[in-house]
């Protein structure tokens, strides 16, 4: 808590002493204040999303038929149970402060808070230490009550650590969190705790089109339970090569997009997929699909927008089409990366007059989503194969080579590459029957001949994801920005006005060397250009045995005694603002005691 002796010096000789701490105490202060990152700010309202693990097991009951699942999120159903007594609980999972699912002991099985048939109220559970599942409990509001159990009250602000002893909870909803400080047992109320004040904030917004995401990389996508993306499921990501429809875009605070809800307590990280144009492009296109399941068809009809203009959007119409339906499509509709979105065909039976206006406005043509449907190969008898980002380019030699719209380069789109360049980057590929390849997809559909380029050597540099929560320093240097991982195509300079950025992704050479890191959406800044250590200063309100780490995130002892220390520096370790408070061995995550920048 509120300490006043005066502050230690670690693992370096002190000149002198500093004055003592603040009187109250401050939130964490902001890791980020630079364009495309998130600004850590106090929470204003309390949430709890997070994974506890139980010291001392909690038995109840389950309704009878009630559905298992292998993960917290309840989204991967396992086996259907008949009321069971006497189940052995081993930890529970919070979603927004409420209770969603209870882990079954033994196995891997979860079990929905709503079908536990037993009395549920003021229910007290204790939770198991060291549990590194669990994310770490701030207080979420300015005015923060600590009751002691004298009846004696401390107030203090947001963004204190909390370590939970015990929770009680009534019918699900956290009432109160009992925690230990300074020796002194205390009480907070369910209310005023939160799993990370950072990203209370986020909100959802489900105007949002027809946008599609796709994972960026091999490994694909983690999911989170959260909107705040802290909570990740459990062998839960979304597969690359995967196209899937969002129901809502994630902003933070500052109105930047952090993520994409793509269905019920599920979201993913705006690092970790390539978001679709909400743009989609017709190209004529003959083949053949068959429905999965009862799907819903659109018509592709033209929207009014503010501005006066228009939009093409896809607007759903009444009724299913329905499963195992073979449909012979004549236009494909894709987004920005080439990908197909949805399919076009001849039915005029799709029209139950309330759809009238829709069907003068559209294009006389019924849509079905490319996820509703399984395809067949196209009447080209070409194989079309989407090509990871950065790994392809050709070289067209400064030539007005010829550009077609569809992969059999035999509808000419009236364009010709421009002579100014001669490097283009490659989406995807057009192989025939004998897997050789004879047209490139420049994006949007923009199908140049094989035989009319060349295509050149991939990228030098391996791009992979940064670590989450990772942030470099630019000195308040006006650094290069470009827009590719090997640092060739410069478009810019970074803000002078700031100095602490998120990132992204990294890009290393063949010797596994960071070369470049990516400061959000493809603006690249190479790693000379930057710093991974700032000088600071200010001081760090600590607990004993509160552990200390080196650079590569190892522990390496622990602090000895309660009490406020000097700080010399600033980095991330493991995606977490570290501080340094002596030598590289003496690091100090920030999150774990209260940091007052000077």
């Amino acid at each position: 808590m509120i300490k006043t002796s005066k502050v230690k010096y670690l693992g370096i000789a002190a000149a002198a002493l500093l004055a003592v701490a603040p009187a109250a105490v401050t939130a964490v202060a902001p890791a980020f204040t630079g364009a495309n990152v998130s600004t850590v700010q106090a929470a204003t309202k309390a949430n709890v999303t997070s994974k506890f693990n139980l010291d001392g097991i909690v038995t109840l009951n389950v309704k009878d038929r009630a559905q298992y699942y292998s993960d917290q999120a309840l989204t991967k159903t396992t086996t259907t149970q008949k009321g069971a007594q006497d189940l052995k609980i081993d930890a529970v999972y919070f979603s927004g402060s409420t209770i969603k699912s209870l882990h079954i002991q033994g196995g891997n099985n979860w079990v929905a808070f709503d079908d536990v048939d037993s009395s549920t109220s003021n229910l007290e559970l204790k939770i198991g230490k060291g549990d590194k599942d669990t994310l770490p409990l701030q207080t979420a509001n300015a005015k923060t009550v600590w009751t002691a159990t004298d009846g004696s009250k401390v107030t203090t602000g947001a963004g204190v650590a909390v370590t939970p002893d015990s929770i009680r909870t009534d019918n699900g909803a956290l009432t109160s969190v009992n925690t230990t400080s300074n020796g002194i047992a205390y009480t907070i109320k369910g209310s005023d705790v939160t799993t990370d004040a950072s990203s209370l904030n986020n909100t959802e917004d489900t105007n949002v089109g027809n946008i599609t995401v796709t994972p960026k990389y091999v490994s694909g996508a983690q999911i989170y339970s959260d909107n705040a993306l802290s909570d990740a499921v459990d062998g839960s990501t979304l597969a690359y090569g995967k196209t899937i429809a969002i129901t809502a875009i994630v902003k933070n605070s500052a109105g930047s997009v952090v993520g994409y809800k793509i269905g019920d307590d599920q979201y993913v990280a705006v690092g970790d997929i390539t978001e679709n144009a909400t743009s989609l492009t017709k190209v004529y296109q003959n083949g053949k699909v068959t429905t999965k399941n009862a799907a819903t068809p659109y018509f592709y009809v033209a929207t009014p927008t503010a501005d006066g203009g228009s939009i093409n959007v896809l607007a759903p119409q009444s009724g299913k089409v329905g499963k195992n339906q073979a449909l012979n499509y004549t236009v494909v509709l894709q987004n920005a990366n080439g990908d197909t979105y949805a399919y076009g065909y001849k039915d005029t039976s799709i029209n139950d007059g309330t759809t009238g206006d829709a069907a003068k406005a559209s294009d006389g043509l019924v849509y079905i989503l490319a996820s509703d449907v399984k395809t067949t190969a196209p009447s080209t008898d070409l194989t079309i194969t989407v090509v990871p980002a950065g790994t392809l380019q050709v070289d067209s030699k400064n030539a007005a080579v010829k550009v077609y719209s569809d992969a059999a380069t035999t509808q000419d789109s009236g364009a010709k590459l421009d002579t100014q360049y001669n490097i283009w980057d490659v989406t995807r590929t057009a192989k025939d029957k004998d897997g050789k390849t004879v047209a490139y997809d420049l994006g949007n559909s923009q199908w140049v001949k094989a035989a009319d380029v060349s295509a050149v050597a991939a990228s030098k540099v391996t791009v992979s994801p940064a670590t989450k929560g990772q942030a470099v320093y630019s000195n308040f240097k006006g650094a290069t920005i470009y827009s590719d991982a090997d640092t060739t195509k410069a478009n810019g300079t970074l803000n002078t006005s700031y100095d602490e950025w998120s990132t992204f992704q990294v890009a290393k050479d063949a010797d596994g060397n960071i070369v470049a890191y990516d400061l959000g959406s493809n603006q690249w800044v190479k790693a000379s250009d930057l710093s991974l250590i700032k000088t600071q200063g200010g001081t760090f309100d600590a607990n004993a045995g509160t552990a200390l780490y080196n650079r590569d995130g190892d522990v390496t002892g622990s602090i000895q005694s309660d009490g406020l220390y000097q700080i010399f520096a600033v980095t991330y370790i493991n995606g977490k603002q570290s501080l340094k408070l002596g030598n590289d061995n003496q690091w100090i995550i920030a999150s774990t005691g209260d940091y007052y920048p000077a």
